[in-house]
């Protein structure tokens, strides 16, 4: 059961470090109700809601060791999201959706460091908004072999972090094999750039197979020179003559 001391810790924690918002008497409520009803702007806090005061409060009490490790702050838009906890996976979903799912790693010694599992395919809304974080984000080492080709070949271009995000993109809209085929033959051609993993894209989901290279020569050569026939060119003329036009 929640003390009343606990509330007294916690408010001289936040002291400062806060909004110290109004609570307003509300008439009409209180007439509704029958009873006085006051209300908390919470509202007026920088995120526009209660929960900065828990959120600040937890971290507040955090360890040395616990801050060290870091957190993660997340938030399901106040909608329910459910945690399915199996022998071999774990599974989030809402609203009847899969939102993603990990295979359980179970590793019971403690003579060793913890292993942490990401999946790159969930950071990609992250990416969009900072194209930067591919270069040493944690999540995107485990790229496959492929993307990481075409990743190390982009970086060395001017916005090359912009493109390699918008072609991993692409496995939101698209099936991630025929993504990764893409990028392989790009990579095989030669041509390691966004709009030809796009053409090849294209072609793959027209059912089209990638059209072969094309050799062109660096310059025209002339194979058989022209000849001055004059006399062709007066017989052509005499020709004219001969035809008649209907007045």
């Amino acid at each position: 059961m929640l003390e009343l001391a606990k509330i007294e810790d916690a408010a001289r924690r936040l002291k400062g470090k806060i909004a110290r918002t109004p609570c307003v008497e509300s008439q009409l409520l209180s007439e509704l109700a029958g009873c006085r009803i006051h209300l908390k702007f919470e509202n007026l806090q920088y995120t526009a809601s209660f929960k900065e005061r828990g959120a600040c409060n937890k971290l507040l009490l955090l360890t040395e060791e616990e801050r060290a490790r870091g957190v993660i702050a997340m938030s399901a838009g106040n909608r329910p999201v459910s945690l399915r906890v199996y022998a071999e996976r774990i599974v989030v979903a809402a609203e009847g959706q899969l939102l993603c799912e990990h295979p359980r790693v179970i590793d019971r010694r403690h003579d060793s460091a913890g292993h942490t599992v990401y999946d790159w395919r969930h950071y990609l809304a992250v990416l969009q908004r900072k194209p930067g974080a591919l270069r040493n984000g944690a999540p995107f080492v485990e790229l496959p072999a492929a993307f990481r080709q075409l990743q190390a070949a982009l970086l060395k271009q001017p916005g090359g972090d912009r493109e390699m995000v918008e072609v991993l993109a692409l496995v939101l809209h698209h099936d991630e094999q025929a993504v990764l085929t893409a990028v392989e033959l790009a990579l095989e051609a030669g041509v390691p750039t966004k709009m030809h993993v796009l053409n090849v894209l294209h072609r793959l989901l027209d059912s089209k197979a990638p059209l072969p290279p094309v050799t062109a020569p660096q310059a025209l050569r002339l194979v058989r020179e022209p000849l001055a026939n004059v006399t062709r060119y007066d017989d052509l003329r005499a020709s004219e003559r001969k035809v008649r036009h209907a007045s």
